[in-house]
């Protein structure tokens, strides 16, 4: 009995972890995934996964800072699919290198993550009234440049982009590589560096971190741009992949995104979050979708789940802000 009771004990503690909850949520359903069919627990798939989900977790990555300062972002499935356009037009009809053509489509998206900053601390307006404006806006601008059509036959697909797209190094995709590397960078400035720090001093009181003379506006443009430029490395990793450039790319894809980061344990209220919760949370949507895919779901009756884990997240979100306020009094 006692053996039991200590074991208890144990579970408990470790349930009080968050990496350790989403853990076993990831346990829970790649287990009733394997159940329903054999191919999904492979390592092919596995690394199938990863490879789908390292486009939005490296987006999410930018996320975490900007919910972290009590802002949103929902423009940057628009700046995914603009970066696309800008990195296949400069190559296919500027006939830039690689190399150029991946600069000008980071500085594109970068400019797109400043002017959001910008647009929410000089002008005070909401995040997420801006980001709705620009989320159209970008995709407008996508679509214009490109005529509305896909942007084929890239002069460098086999080799640079060929790399980027469906490279390995080992057993293991390049884009993979690129997000793990992007998520020890990210974890090391948000546990590190006053970066970090100061994303939890503003979504925890923004007013006081003020008065002690931090710049709040320059650091939130800061995270904005930061998520602007990770959603230009997602684009251009995505451009790769498909070997085309199309405006329509990312649609979408900020609501996996923030489903991500909430469901990682980021509070939408600020000022409390993980950046290896957001992982977690990315891999949690990844396993979802690529196992209704499996099982030959219709793709609207997956963005159904999409949308349920979203909802799902920010109500757990709310019932741990009320607990944590309970405590309080």
């Amino acid at each position: 009995m006692s053996n039991i009771r200590i074991d208890v004990k144990i579970i408990k503690i470790l349930f009080r972890s968050l990496i350790f909850r989403l853990l076993f949520i990831i346990v829970i359903i790649s287990a009733g995934f394997t159940l329903l069919s054999p191919y999904f627990l492979t390592v092919s798939n596995i690394i199938n996964v990863l490879r789908q989900i390292s486009y939005t977790a490296i987006i999410g990555i930018g996320m975490t800072f900007i919910i972290l300062s009590q802002n949103i972002d929902i423009s940057v499935g628009s700046v995914v699919g603009f970066t696309s356009v800008v990195g296949a037009l400069s190559m296919k009809i500027y006939h830039v290198p690689f190399q150029i053509a991946l600069i000008i489509a980071l500085i594109a998206a970068t400019f797109c993550g400043l002017a959001n900053g910008i647009f929410v601390t000089k002008l005070k307006i909401p995040s997420f009234i801006v980001t709705l404006a620009t989320m159209s806006i970008v995709r407008g601008i996508a679509f214009g440049i490109s005529g509305a059509s896909a942007i084929f036959g890239l002069p460098e697909l086999s080799k640079a982009v060929d790399f980027f797209g469906a490279g390995r190094i080992s057993i293991i995709p390049v884009p993979i590589i690129i997000m793990f590397m992007l998520f020890i960078i990210a974890y090391l400035m948000l546990s590190y560096t006053r970066f970090g720090s100061y994303a939890y001093a503003i979504g925890s009181n923004e007013k006081a971190t003020r008065l002690v003379g931090i710049k709040t506006d320059n650091y939130k443009i800061l995270y904005f741009t930061m998520t602007g430029f990770l959603a230009g490395v997602a684009g251009f990793l995505m451009m790769c992949r498909m070997g085309v450039g199309q405006a329509n790319t990312g649609l979408t894809w900020e609501f996996e995104v923030i489903s991500a980061v909430v469901l990682g344990g980021t509070s939408l209220s600020g000022g409390r979050g993980n950046i290896w919760g957001t992982l977690m949370g990315a891999i949690i949507v990844g396993i979802t979708r690529n196992g209704l895919n499996i099982l030959s779901v219709d793709p609207q009756f997956q963005q159904v789940a999409i949308g349920l884990i979203l909802l799902g997240a920010v109500a757990i979100d709310i019932a741990t802000r009320r607990t944590l306020a309970d405590r309080k009094f």
